[in-house]
């Protein structure tokens, strides 16, 4: 009876663990897809924003890829390009978490989506005012400009600009999980060791 019972739980978790495998992996295919698609965008491709259209489209994705990819650009702006790796990133994280555990950390999981929506956000906000427009988008899209137009009514560009570096740093951090206080201790450590290096030359 008991061995019966630790088979079923082995055979759910086993179900549960594949079933997760599987929805990263949709979504890394999904990220090659938005790569695809975003990386070969022609503005003469038809979208939601153009009255008249009559070329053949250029897109990979057809039709639906220069939809999705002129929605995503006129959201996140150049910002779009970053979300394949976003996700990508995301996935690594996640699977390589979870590789040898029998349970799902879903508390550390949501500090990783956290992550890499901070990071999405904020990136779009620091580029809005830092880079010209291209095509007919806003370089930060849509989500920058909004932003940006409603924090200036409290805030100057420069108090703009150090409060989304802090969001970006505070989102690669939940995103990663790597502490900017380690990565700062490892580049003083190695300087210092070039520096001895430099002076037994």
């Amino acid at each position: 009876m008991d061995q019966e019972k630790n088979n079923i739980k082995e055979n759910t978790l086993f179900i549960k663990k594949k079933g997760f495998e599987s929805v990263l992996a949709i979504l890394c295919i999904f990220a090659t897809y938005l790569m695809l698609i975003l990386f070969s965008f022609d503005p003469s491709d038809p979208s939601w924003f153009q009255t008249a259209w009559h070329d053949s489209v250029h897109n990979p994705g057809g039709h639906v890829g220069a939809y999705i990819a002129g929605l995503l650009f006129f959201i996140f702006g150049l910002c779009a390009y970053a979300l394949s790796p976003v996700i990508f990133l995301f996935c690594g994280t996640i699977f390589y978490e979870n590789k040898n555990k029998k349970s799902k950390n879903y508390f550390r999981l949501s500090f990783r989506l956290m992550g890499s929506i901070l990071l999405i956000f904020a990136s779009c906000s620091l580029i809005t005012p830092s880079f010209n427009d291209f095509y007919y988008f806003l370089s930060g899209g849509l989500l920058g400009y909004v932003v940006n137009h409603e924090m200036l009514f409290h805030f100057n560009h420069l108090t703009i600009t150090m409060l989304f570096l802090l969001i970006w740093a505070l989102g690669a951090t939940l995103l990663t999980g790597y502490s900017w206080l380690l990565l700062a201790e490892k580049i003083g450590v190695y300087t210092i060791r070039l520096v001895f290096f430099i002076r037994t030359l």
